[in-house]
């Protein structure tokens, strides 16, 4: 029996606050409805913490998945030639490459420009030059897609280029 109450004794004391104008039983229902939404609190807490840490765990799972899938489409698609350079696929079905600098305009004229493609490059210095190729048979390269779709500095150049405008309206022979 001695050493039940020295356990006793040797517990962590509790600090409570008493309302002096309650009884001893509206004080002791007051500490146990605190006690308890305390506890209830703690359980939320709990309960939210493990469903936060579930849904960052998902959401980790689901970017190492869409990882690995853009890492096999990485792998799986062989890079073209003209990668190197900023493209598109005009309306008018024309391959248009874009250099970047000096050196990539030149790999452009040296090594990949054909007889039947179309270089444009405006007057000012740090604008884009760009080449424009025929993806299939004997489309005419129209205005239009440079126009519309290569660089809007080119514009103001447009209306100098007559003999541009000419190679770009019909298809060599």
């Amino acid at each position: 029996v001695d050493d039940e109450n020295d356990e006793a004794l040797e517990a962590p004391s509790l600090l409570l606050t008493l309302d002096l104008r309650l009884s001893a039983a509206a004080n002791a229902r007051a500490f146990y409805v605190a006690k308890k939404a305390a506890a209830a609190k703690t359980a939320k807490t709990v309960e939210a913490a493990e469903a936060a840490v579930r849904a960052a765990e998902a959401k980790a799972q689901a970017n190492v998945a869409k990882m690995k899938l853009s890492a096999s489409i990485r792998a799986i698609r062989r890079p073209f030639w003209f990668d190197k350079f900023a493209w598109f696929v005009s309306s008018e079905n024309l391959l248009v490459l874009a250099a970047n600098d000096a050196h990539s305009a030149d790999l452009l004229v040296t090594r990949h420009m054909d007889d039947d493609d179309v270089y444009v490059m405006a007057g000012a210095r740090g604008w884009r030059r760009a080449l424009a190729r025929r993806l299939t048979g004997c489309v005419p390269l129209l205005d239009s897609s440079f126009r519309r779709t290569i660089s809007p500095s080119l514009l103001p150049f447009w209306p100098y280029r007559s003999s541009l405008t000419h190679a770009l309206s019909t298809c060599p022979s």
